[in-house]
């Protein structure tokens, strides 16, 4: 009797979508703002992925969760120079996220403390870090797993607070009032260890550009004084 060996499903075996489509209009609308910019933060970076909106395969039979955005360290940005379909957690080394992100669009929520994908993400999954948005209230809660449990960082909450530093991703994570896409309201966005905005591509071109028109702003002050200066001189800048 032949006994052949269990293979493992991989991405290339599971379902990459269950056809849900998004809670509200702004939750599709932060997903840009939370990947791009640490993409570009860590462009440098191939040891790290990070997604929206994406199936987390974390156990057997086909055990799956769809976090708004996970991130893992310690694994390639690519898969085989390709793009994943899904995570599937037993086929990355067993490198589960070390970050998980909800975005909580209405009060009957898996995600609060005592729901269903809180109780996974703290007792099950162990994510190290866990953080919720809602976006009724502007509410930016993060959790740091401490003995076994959530402990909620100071910072939290709906008011003014500096941005929550993550000191174990040398990054920091609060809330930002501002427009995008011509939706002006708080959004959740990252800023690096010292508490600076990491910008999405536009506004770092919009950054560049300013200074290049302080630049050329100051080049043109220079020429203008130097100019006349010459004239008091008794000299004609023009030749």
């Amino acid at each position: 009797m032949t006994i052949t060996p269990y293979r493992w499903p991989t991405q290339h075996d599971l379902p990459d979508t269950d056809d849900t489509p998004l809670d509200n209009e702004d939750q599709g609308r932060q997903y840009p703002l939370l990947r791009e910019p640490l993409l570009l933060h860590w462009s440098d970076r191939q040891d790290f992925f990070v997604a929206c909106n994406m199936g987390l395969y974390y156990a057997l039979p086909r055990q799956v969760i769809v976090p708004d955005l996970f991130l893992v360290l310690g694994v390639p940005r690519w898969r085989d120079g390709t793009a994943r379909k899904s995570y599937v957690v037993w086929d990355e080394g067993n490198i589960l996220p070390v970050l998980i992100l909800e975005i909580i669009c209405n009060d009957q929520g898996e995600e609060k403390p005592g729901q269903a994908k809180f109780q996974l993400y703290e007792r099950r999954l162990r994510i190290p870090y866990y953080v919720t948005f809602e976006l009724e209230t502007d509410e930016l809660n993060v959790y740091q797993l401490q003995g076994g449990h959530y402990e909620l960082l100071p910072g939290s909450g709906a008011g003014e607070h500096p941005p929550i530093l993550l000191p174990d991703l040398d990054l920091s994570i609060g809330r930002w009032w501002g427009s995008y896409e011509g939706r002006e309201r708080f959004w959740v966005r990252w800023y690096d260890r010292a508490g600076q905005l990491l910008p999405t591509g536009a506004e770092l071109e919009r950054q560049r550009a300013e200074l290049e028109r302080q630049r050329a702003d100051l080049e043109r002050s220079r020429a203008e004084r130097l100019a006349q200066r010459l004239r008091e001189l008794g000299e004609d800048p023009e030749l």
